[in-house]
């Protein structure tokens, strides 16, 4: 089988249409049916069934899509490795991040990158922290930011940096307020802020293992009332009223909500630049681990 033949088929495969795929890859259409004639005649089988509004995968095309996949994945790798042994920077590189550090982040570092490296095959991927790090040990993705916890021994990591964390509150005039003084104010203890009602990502999120790893030491349970993956859900759920939540100083939020500083001890959480042990970092990881540092240092330096 045709490695050509196989990325064609995995671009129909997610469109659902020989068309899109076509205008995708810019090639004409008939060109591409012939591709994916030669495919169906190297496997043996009909990949696809033709419906009023597309294409839909047999499932011999359901089982060739996801082995084809694989070796795709697998032969990218290869390029960056054999290109690595003579220094280049090349071949493809996924790097996740995740909600809070990929606003900040992925859009300069990704742009500084791509105009240095225009030759590696980029892929950014955003996922909450406990899917990056599965995503990691299940080697779906080569890199990614995560903040320190319970990981996995098989990550190796390095520290970029430390960041206070701050809560969220609604609006002054929200009835909710009146139920917490301790609220009052711009500032207020880690252990007060801990009693609040959270608005909080489920486990294994990096966030909320910090706060549960607090509260214990505090001998104080972690007072969840809701559970939201996305940190924009959970900073309107704030500003509705419904809750409080906890972020790192300096993202953007809507002008309705309020924050305190968390003071008696302050909270912080390190992140890290973490990969595979399995599969040290290629040439192209190598140089996006830099283009990371320096920009982080850039902005640490003002």
């Amino acid at each position: 089988m045709d490695s050509k033949h196989l990325r064609s088929f995995l671009h129909i495969a997610e469109l659902g249409s020989l068309s899109q795929a076509a205008a995708r890859l810019d090639i004409s259409q008939p060109a591409l049916s012939r591709q994916l004639k030669a495919l169906e005649d190297s496997a043996g089988s009909r990949l696809l069934h033709r419906t009023g509004r597309g294409v839909q995968l047999t499932e011999a095309g359901e089982i060739l899509a996801e082995r084809a996949r694989i070796i795709i994945d697998e032969m990218e790798k290869l390029s960056s490795e054999l290109a690595g042994l003579q220094g280049e920077v090349r071949g493809a590189l996924c790097i996740g991040f995740p909600p809070t550090a990929g606003s900040r982040l992925a859009g300069p570092v990704v742009e500084a990158f791509h105009k240095r490296y225009p030759n590696v095959q980029l892929r950014v991927v955003q996922l909450l922290s406990g899917a990056l790090e599965r995503a990691l040990l299940e080697e779906r993705i080569d890199m990614g930011i995560l903040y320190k916890g319970a990981l996995s021994a098989n990550l190796s990591t390095e520290l970029l940096w430390q960041e206070s964390m701050q809560l969220i509150a609604p609006p002054d005039t929200h009835p909710i307020n009146g139920d917490y003084p301790e609220i009052q104010g711009n500032e207020i203890s880690l252990t007060d802020a801990l009693k609040l009602p959270q608005i909080l990502p489920n486990r294994p999120h990096g966030l909320r293992a910090l706060l549960e790893r607090e509260a214990f030491r505090n001998n104080q349970p972690l007072n969840t009332v809701i559970e939201a993956e996305s940190m924009q859900i959970q900073i309107e759920l704030a500003r509705r009223g419904l809750g409080y939540t906890v972020m790192p100083e300096g993202i953007k939020l809507p002008e309705e909500v309020r924050t305190l500083k968390i003071s008696k001890p302050g909270l912080q959480r390190q992140c890290l630049l973490a990969w595979s042990k399995d599969h040290p970092l290629s040439n192209a990881g190598k140089a996006m681990r830099t283009i990371l540092q320096q920009h982080i240092e850039d902005i640490k330096a003002g």
